[in-house]
């Protein structure tokens, strides 16, 4: 097969990815590594539709943090998500600071959607809101904000 039909071919399995959703430059190039003979042509693409400005890793690290602080994920759960897209620390936390998002409002949600509305709480339920909660990335801060134990429901006897 000549290089341009090579590259033509290539581009377009590409741009069929990008137009249905954003992708990191690296999660993009592991997905059509497959399909490229050579790297170096391949790399050759992407830097194109970089400057065409069809992918970029900024836009996508945005939809992610968008995407997945609707879902209910908490700042740490999604960092750790834009690390393994390779999405360089500073774009991370220009992102994260660039959103301006409220994680206590968002983790008392989430709470609200997984548990319900359980008053008054005692210490298992506590507990059991916690781990939900720091399991989906939510600070030690945030937590002990959202999930408090009213002294009513301290029922030692």
């Amino acid at each position: 097969m000549s290089d341009i039909l090579e590259v033509t071919t290539l581009r377009n399995r590409i741009l069929g990815y990008l137009s249905r959703r954003d992708y990191s430059r690296h999660e993009l190039r592991q997905k059509v590594l497959k399909f490229a003979s050579d790297r170096q042509m391949l790399e050759q693409v992407l830097d194109e539709l970089v400057q065409l400005d069809l992918l970029c890793d900024k836009r996508f690290a945005c939809m992610l943090v968008r995407h997945k602080a609707n879902a209910g994920y908490g700042p740490a759960r999604i960092r750790q998500w834009l690390t393994q897209h390779r999405i360089p620390k500073s774009m991370v936390a220009f992102v994260m600071a660039e959103a301006n998002l409220n994680w206590q409002v968002i983790a008392h949600l989430q709470l609200n959607k997984h548990f319900g509305v359980i008053e008054p709480m005692n210490i298992k339920q506590q507990a059991r809101k916690i781990r939900y909660l720091y399991n989906r990335g939510f600070s030690q801060n945030d937590i002990r904000a959202v999930v408090t134990v009213t002294d009513d429901a301290l029922d030692v006897s």
